[in-house]
């Protein structure tokens, strides 16, 4: 508690080490690299309430969109770290977060997932990967359940394990920069 400095310690999983607090709020969920799991913690203030959720494989990596309603968890392979095994290469878990419980849908995407961007009104998710940029729509994964997220591609005539990927706000574009190059 930032006024108080009381300190408050839960239990959650075995070896919790990645850790993202939910936008807005005092929430946070952490990754449990010993059981493939991640724990979402709410209102510590009022004497914390927990739920656990299964993830994907060796995760070691947590977007939450900026509305706090999903998150998605991946293995990064560029991340050196705490798990102790190799996770999916194009597995990721979309965390639908709800206060009257928390659900864990698996989905695919490109292979290597490296980065994830959201829209700007949480809607969507951007996973850069080695293939290009996968899109999960929220509504769709809430609605339809585990599948294939939609690709699209960079084009052959980039680099695409070294390129830099953002996506903008609207979800609109996606720009990619080589390093070394000047286009």
């Amino acid at each position: 508690d930032a006024k108080t400095l009381a300190i408050q310690t839960l239990e959650t999983g075995v070896r919790p080490t990645y850790l993202r607090t939910l936008a807005g709020t005092d929430d946070a969920i952490v990754l449990n690299v010993g059981t493939d799991d991640a724990t979402v913690i709410r209102e510590p203030s009022q004497g914390a309430r927990t739920s656990t959720v299964e993830v994907v494989a060796g995760a070691n990596s947590i977007g939450v969109a900026p509305d706090g309603k999903h998150a998605v968890v991946w293995f990064d392979s560029t991340l050196s770290g705490a798990t102790s095994s190799s996770g999916s290469f194009q597995d990721v878990s979309v965390i639908k977060l709800a206060d009257g419980g928390d659900d864990e849908v698996p989905m695919t995407v490109g292979f290597r997932p490296r980065a994830v961007f959201f829209s700007g009104d949480g809607a969507q998710a951007f996973v850069v990967n080695e293939d290009g940029v996968s899109v999960l729509s929220f509504a769709d994964v809430d609605r339809n359940g585990s599948g294939s997220a939609r690709l699209v591609l960079l084009g052959a005539d980039i680099d695409r394990q070294a390129a830099d990927v953002a996506v903008t706000n609207d979800g609109r574009f996606a720009l990619a920069r080589e390093p070394g190059k000047s286009r």
